[in-house]
């Protein structure tokens, strides 16, 4: 008995059902495996595509952040504006300078140019208590909201950009590789 297999052999063989059925089983087996590399590729780039356009929304779009700034809370028989004009780092006293009495100037904090001098807190002062809030959308240049005790006006103060919460580089490296498996599962199931 030889090792090399003639033409007429392989054709006796390829008659016989058991051959037939090996053959079939294994061309099957073939065609699976192609299907199922294509499916994996296919996910892979999808996946990769989604978390490749999500790095770049994320770098190139960020979020912006309006902030609206309430000076204090305004009583009810108060106009809206009534801190519309009052800028948060002025002192909480006021000075003021009564008439020359002949004070002289070497008692310092008590004279002001030969005059004696009172302290006396604003009440509008007194009320001053900043809150900010910081919104996803912009509310126009000013709104109300109503409070404990009054209202609140808050006005626009300005708005940020907000970076972004995703690490995108740890992403884009994930979107990277999962389009490389992606085109060599293609490669794959095409050589198969």
């Amino acid at each position: 008995m030889g090792t090399e297999v003639d033409s007429s052999d392989l054709e006796r063989l390829r008659d016989s059902a058991d051959v037939r059925d090996l053959i079939r089983r294994r061309e099957g087996l073939v065609a699976r495996t192609r299907r199922s590399w294509l499916i994996a590729a296919t996910v892979m780039l999808a996946l990769g595509a989604g978390l490749l356009s999500i790095v770049f929304t994320e770098r190139h779009f960020p979020d912006r952040e309006y902030v609206y700034l309430s000076k204090g809370i305004i009583h009810e028989d108060e106009s809206d504006f009534v801190f519309a004009g009052l800028r948060l780092d002025e002192p909480k006293m006021n000075i003021l300078v009564g008439p020359d009495s002949g004070c002289d100037d070497s008692e310092p904090g008590e004279c002001i140019a030969g005059a004696p001098v009172r302290k006396v807190e604003d009440p509008i002062m007194k009320r001053v208590n900043p809150t900010y809030l910081y919104l996803s959308e912009t509310r126009g240049d000013y709104f109300v909201v109503e409070v404990e005790g009054g209202r609140r006006v808050y006005r626009f103060d300005g708005s940020r950009a907000i970076k972004p919460i995703l690490n995108t580089h740890v992403f884009h490296a994930l979107a990277v590789m999962l389009i490389m498996v992606g085109l060599a599962g293609f490669y794959l199931a095409r050589r198969w």
